[in-house]
């Protein structure tokens, strides 16, 4: 940018998505400008704004970090909650399934419950 001092770097400040930093940033080449022709400036209003700056980007960090712990601690109670869902559907995959035998026996029982059934719905009890 300016040779002279090169501190202000365009890359640098267009990363940062603030608008009031877009300003900041034509202040400080405005300033860069006169300073390298050689003119004295004063800088302090530009440090005010720059002060502010920081404590914005100052709270703004701390938010951030905020909302990541949280978010972080939200993601460890889903992660363990899958994890007991996953436990939970191993259990059942590796259950013993019904033996054949068993199976033919709760079969005949079902033929045998709906014959009774049938039977009991056929009943008339005042003939």
């Amino acid at each position: 940018m300016f040779k002279c001092f090169g501190i202000i770097s365009k890359e640098k400040i267009s990363r940062t998505p603030l608008e009031p930093i877009s300003s900041l940033e034509h202040k400080a080449n405005d300033i860069m400008k006169e300073m390298c022709s050689g003119n004295i400036v004063d800088l302090s209003a530009l440090q005010v704004e720059l002060k502010k700056q920081l404590g914005f980007l100052e709270a703004r960090r701390k938010d951030t970090f905020s909302m990541l712990k949280k978010d972080q601690e939200e993601l460890s109670q889903i992660e363990t909650n899958i994890t007991n869902l996953k436990e939970e559907v191993s259990k059942i995959e590796n259950s013993t399934p019904l033996q054949a035998e068993e199976s033919k026996t709760f079969e005949k029982m079902k033929e045998l419950l709906e014959t009774n059934r049938q039977e009991l719905s056929d009943f008339k009890l005042y003939t």
